[in-house]
């Protein structure tokens, strides 16, 4: 069975119902022109057995003159039939025609039983022949004589009834024409109707269609209508949700993919990273109880030759190189970096002498918190050896730290070369990847700054500030932001 709202149950229901519409005008015209025929095949039959009665009537007056001069029975029952006959015919007419001719037309039954009545005296009173001969004769001839006035009757009569015929025709073939006119416009309402009701739809999963290849899943409103359609339209949803939902887990793959290739290459990098440490970190601690042995020989050398100031600078030397080595793989805190940082500076103010002016300040009473090692003494040696390295006057190096507002700043300022502002932003894009995560890329002169950065975010997290101002000719500031509150 099919639903009521399918395709085929609709296509099929109003094929039939266009079928019996043709077959009902079919028989009804077929019927109005069965009637017409009818009637005419009636009228002329009418006049038919008119003329039939009248020649009956002739051969039936003979008949009843060979009986008057013969008295042969078998004429008179010749004539009995002829007139069974003629009443016969007018029988018939009188079916045909209306009741007013058929009353007209009963006036000659009439005449027959008045032409009948000298027949019937001769037969029972004996009245003479040529008498009876004489009446038969006369009345005959006025039988004969009425056959003009019923023609005109019948004739009139038929004028009439092809009228009345006519204007039925007319009449019917109207109704007709307007039924075949409201069948044609009741088709083709159905018929445009039927074909919107499917167009519309078959346009919106079309629509829904040219969405889904630009990608765009805003589809229009379900559709309503014949019943595929509807199933058409819903399975075509849920293939396009499908779609969508394998498209966002393959982008949602080659995210993930390309998540660990960045991570792969960020591992590998750091490897290579962790190897070039290990590198510099075998070349700088060869034998550091040889070294320190040495440079012990060499001070106390000094001291026995009277060489105190030799005898200084190898002591200052071998603690900083103690703190560096104890401290490359432990926590240190701000005043074991300053004390460190203050046995770089004896060396250095020994190497540069008054060239170079070295200022250290450290607030009274700032919290002592843990922090890496070496912090200093790498940013120290970057405004050595970038900043005032090549200057011929006063050159200054300030390194310093403040409390305040929960948060301890390290500072590290000198008025060297300094930096463009295509040198400051390049370092600055460094530091940025330094704090997303292995950078991708790094510049020369800043290991020393990066190896800084990566420490103090892997100790003290994001929080943690780094800022460099520079401009050319005018020095650099470092100045690191570390929050303190939670590290007291």
């Amino acid at each position: 069975m099919f639903s009521r709202r399918s395709i085929r149950f609709q296509l099929a229901f109003y094929l039939i119902l266009a079928m019996l519409a043709c077959v009902f005008v079919t028989l009804f015209s077929n019927r109005q022109v069965s009637y017409l025929l009818s009637e005419s095949a009636s009228l002329f039959g009418c006049n038919q057995r008119l003329a039939d009665f009248y020649s009956t009537i002739e051969r039936m007056d003979n008949k009843a003159r060979d009986y008057l001069y013969s008295q042969n029975e078998e004429d008179f029952e010749e004539y009995q039939k002829l007139d069974k006959d003629a009443r016969k015919c007018l029988e018939d007419c009188k079916k045909i025609v209306n009741a007013k001719t058929a009353q007209k037309i009963t006036r000659l039954g009439y005449m027959l039983d008045y032409y009948y009545m000298p027949l019937e005296t001769f037969r029972t009173k004996g009245t003479p022949q040529y008498e009876t001969d004489r009446i038969l004769l006369y009345r005959g001839q006025l039988i004969i004589a009425t056959a003009t006035r019923y023609y005109s009757i019948l004739a009139d009569y038929m004028s009439n009834h092809t009228r009345e015929v006519q204007d039925q025709w007319l009449q019917q073939r109207n109704i007709l024409l307007a039924g075949s006119l409201t069948i044609v416009f009741l088709g083709l309402l159905f018929g445009i109707t039927y074909i919107i009701s499917i167009d519309r739809p078959v346009r919106t999963i079309v629509e829904n269609i040219q969405r889904m290849k630009h990608e765009n899943y805003e589809f229009a409103p379900p559709i309503s209508g014949a019943e595929e359609l509807v199933l058409l339209d819903g399975a075509f949803r849920d293939m396009a949700n499908r779609v969508r939902q394998n498209m966002e887990t393959l982008k949602e793959n080659a995210r993930l993919e390309q998540e660990l290739l960045q991570k792969e290459n960020e591992n590998l990098m750091m490897t290579n990273l962790v190897t070039e440490a290990d590198l510099r970190n075998l070349q700088s601690q060869i034998n550091p109880h040889f070294l320190f042995n040495t440079m012990n020989m060499i001070s106390k050398s000094a001291y026995m030759n009277g060489d105190e100031q030799t005898c200084q600078l190898m002591e200052k030397l071998s603690a900083f190189l103690r703190y560096a080595l104890d401290k490359a793989e432990k926590i240190s805190s701000l005043y074991e970096e300053f004390e460190s940082i203050k046995n770089y500076l004896f060396i250095q103010k020994k190497r540069f002498g008054d060239r170079v002016k070295f200022i250290v300040g450290i607030q009274e009473n700032i919290p002592n918190i843990s922090m890496p090692a070496i912090i200093l003494q790498p940013l120290v040696e970057n405004a050595i050896i970038h900043g005032i390295g090549n200057m011929t006057g006063q050159a200054c190096v300030i390194i310093g730290a403040s409390y305040g507002e929960n948060c301890l700043k390290l500072h590290i300022e000198d008025n060297g070369a300094g930096m463009d502002a295509e040198q400051l932003e390049e370092l600055q894009i460094y530091l940025h990847q330094i704090r997303k995560g292995p950078a991708s890329y790094g510049i020369k002169r800043s290991i020393g700054i990066g190896n800084v950065c990566r420490r103090l975010y892997a100790f003290f997290g994001e929080d943690v500030e780094f800022i460099v101002e520079s401009e050319e000719d005018c020095g650099t500031i470092v100045t690191i932001r570390i929050p303190a509150e939670e590290n007291l």
